[in-house]
């Protein structure tokens, strides 16, 4: 959908704060980006996020402020969902995430119809085909969000926001839609991984020193639980037990997923970063 933007210039009470030059940069890209008039003219809010205040325009927020600037904000100037709560239920998985206790959680929102905890529902796969019978769970789990938290509901409408567990194989761009008359949405596409690199057991001379989880087994079990929540890492096998290559979409997000590992106590080696190259008609490409 083509929405509208709205600026928000964080961290406004730091000494080293620029919030005019800032402003002017942001301009500079839209033009350079060859933004229209309806996305220049932007709504602009000044914010301290850490203490949870908002004003609109720039400037300092006053000490009894709040984030209303920035939700009145949200409210005017983004169109509400569209969405028919009489039709057919269809809604759009845009987000994977994992629980410990209900495994992978699917996330995402209602487009049409109404969403009941308990009712059976089919999850419309990319392989699907109209005419197909489609695979069939019942939500036995619903949920939404309230702030940054979830609770359990009982029903959710057109434009609401849901969670649900009980879908192992769901992907993102797969749709949740009525038994009775399933129709898929128009599938989103999740770009693929443009570097790799392996992990492997740490065999250095100070194995064991800083880490609890040293085995291949607790490495593999660690990167497949990672794989719940985050379709975009991919892993392969090597043709060494101790070692698996793992396939992400760049080093920033390899790096978390490796700093991640070490503050829960996994010890590892990495090996260099390669990008991954595909071949076109015999010509080789980067991703």
């Amino acid at each position: 959908r083509d929405l509208p933007a709205i600026v928000i210039i964080n961290k406004v009470d730091r000494q080293d704060a620029r919030a005019d030059e800032v402003l002017d940069e942001v301009y500079q890209l839209f033009i350079d980006l060859d933004a229209g008039d309806e996305h220049i003219d932007f709504e602009i809010i000044s914010a301290i996020a850490r203490d949870g205040k908002a004003m609109r325009g720039i400037g300092y927020p006053e000490d009894d402020a709040d984030l209303s600037a920035l939700l009145d904000t949200i409210i005017e100037a983004i169109p509400a969902p569209i969405g028919d709560s009489t039709a057919p239920l269809q809604a759009m998985v845009t987000q994977l995430d994992a629980s410990e206790y209900l495994g992978r959680l699917a996330i995402g929102r209602v487009v049409n119809g109404v969403m009941k905890r308990g009712e059976t529902v089919a999850l419309l796969e990319e392989e699907f085909a109209e005419g197909q019978p489609p695979l069939k769970r019942r939500l036995s789990q619903l949920m939404s969000f309230e702030g940054v938290s979830r609770n359990e509901v009982d029903e959710l409408v057109a434009g609401d926001l849901f969670v649900v567990a009980g879908f192992p194989e769901v992907e993102i761009g797969d749709t949740i839609a009525s038994t009775e008359d399933p129709v898929a949405l128009p599938r989103l596409v999740v770009d693929e991984p443009v570097l790799r690199m392996t992990f492997g057991v740490n065999t250095s001379p100070l194995a064991g020193k800083d880490g609890k989880y040293l085995t291949s087994r607790h490495l593999i079990d660690r990167l497949n639980k990672e794989l719940l929540g985050n379709v975009s890492i991919k892993l392969f096998e090597t043709g060494s037990p101790d070692i698996i290559e793992v396939a992400g979409r760049g080093e920033l997000q390899l790096a978390v997923l490796i700093e991640s590992m070490r503050r829960e106590g996994y010890e590892l080696q990495v090996s260099r970063p390669e990008v991954i190259t595909k071949e076109v008609n015999g010509k080789k490409f980067e991703p």
